[in-house]
């Protein structure tokens, strides 16, 4: 389950985990990070809803390659900002161990 875009420390963008919004380094669980990009904003029809930022994951299949998220972030100054179109971010999956197999060789 998603919960909300973070940044990492190299700029990119983390699609999150609960886990990962409370610091679990990414690198200790099973994931994989493909990259992306900002294919526009959208904004909201009820001004009490935020706006989307609807990002495009390349080499996902072609039903599954935007994904809509919130558009607000924190930077590493702690303050709320958001992307802007055409923005290259990174897409992180992560799964806990209970939730992978292992792949078999030839697959």
């Amino acid at each position: 389950m998603l919960f909300g875009p973070r940044n990492t420390r190299d700029g990119s963008i983390l699609l999150s985990t609960p886990n990962a919004a409370r610091g679990v380094r990414t690198s200790e669980k099973p994931h994989v990070t493909v990259p992306g990009k900002v294919e526009k904003i959208i904004q909201s029809p009820d001004p009490k809803e935020p706006e989307k930022a609807q990002i495009n994951i390349e080499n996902a299949d072609a039903l599954y390659k935007e994904v809509r998220i919130e558009n607000t972030l924190t930077n590493k100054d702690g303050k709320t900002v958001k992307l802007k179109k055409g923005a290259k971010v990174d897409v992180t999956v992560e799964a806990t161990d209970s939730g992978v197999v292992p792949k078999p060789p030839d697959e």
